[in-house]
């Protein structure tokens, strides 16, 4: 096919429809961001004492904090996405699973470091935590556990 004529053919498929004209004058055909169509299903579930599984659909991808609620002060807050410098998990549609570092779960002696797909958290701990999950640009889509109410200030309220 002549160059030329595909030129032309993309030209005129990436012009303006009518909806998207902000005048006679001139289009719009800046690019928004999708919110979320519908309901997002997530599901929160350890299934191994150092296995963490959350299943999420309804959304390509999504960050997932996890806080230590019930212990209060002296819990670990560090994977929650909101206290200063802790980590956020990127979780994806699907099953999307945790492996714990911690000894309490794997017998082992840990760093301290963690690597995407790794928690410090365990089945052990389970009564006392806190997850929430957030869209990219920082919607909340869904909170569980102890105390739902530990994200209510970052917009993450309990969810129907």
């Amino acid at each position: 096919m002549n160059v030329q004529v595909l030129m032309m053919a993309s030209l005129l498929a990436s012009g303006c429809t009518k909806s998207e004209c902000i005048s006679d004058d001139g289009c719009d055909t800046a690019v928004e961001e999708v919110a979320p169509v519908g309901a997002v299903d997530v599901a929160f579930d350890w299934v191994t004492p150092a296995a963490f599984e959350v299943e999420m659909y309804g959304l390509d991808s999504a960050k997932l904090g996890i806080a230590e609620t019930g212990l209060g002060g002296t819990g670990y807050y560090l994977e929650d996405c909101v206290s200063p410098g802790s980590k956020c998990h990127p979780i994806s549609e699907g099953a999307n699973t945790l492996i714990s570092r911690h000894q309490n779960a794997t017998g082992e002696l840990w760093d301290g470091t963690l690597e995407d797909g790794e928690t410090a958290l365990h089945q052990s701990s389970e009564e006392n935590l806190t997850y929430a999950v957030w869209t990219l640009d920082g919607q909340c889509v869904a909170v569980s556990g102890q105390d739902v109410d530990f994200f209510a200030p970052h917009d993450c309220v309990n969810l129907p």
